[in-house]
């Protein structure tokens, strides 16, 4: 888990973490080995992961001028759920493919 604070060590570490989750990703959705509806899934992720990071990174600019606040923890916990439920997702995917 990454420290909430409004840095731009964090914000740094926030846009390597997604494009880490998408780059290593990427290659998976260009799989034969992979149906249409979870290469979807993976880039509905993809794009949730960018979206919540343009969010983070509006409110990191914002903490800046006013003090650290609730809207920037939730925040953060989201872009983690949302990189969770990403990995679990595609180690389901992984591991459905390897029992075949």
């Amino acid at each position: 888990m990454l420290n909430a604070s409004s840095t731009s060590t964090t914000k740094d570490q926030l846009e390597q973490l997604c494009n880490a989750a998408i780059d290593n990703t990427q290659d998976f959705t260009d799989s034969i080995y992979i149906s249409i509806e979870q290469r979807e899934k993976v880039l509905q992720y993809h794009q949730k992961l960018q979206d919540h990071l343009i969010e983070i990174n509006k409110l990191i600019s914002e903490v800046r001028i006013q003090q650290q606040n609730d809207s920037f923890t939730i925040a953060i916990q989201t872009i983690q759920q949302i990189a969770r439920e990403f990995r679990q997702q595609v180690n389901s995917y992984s591991i459905l493919n390897y029992s075949k």
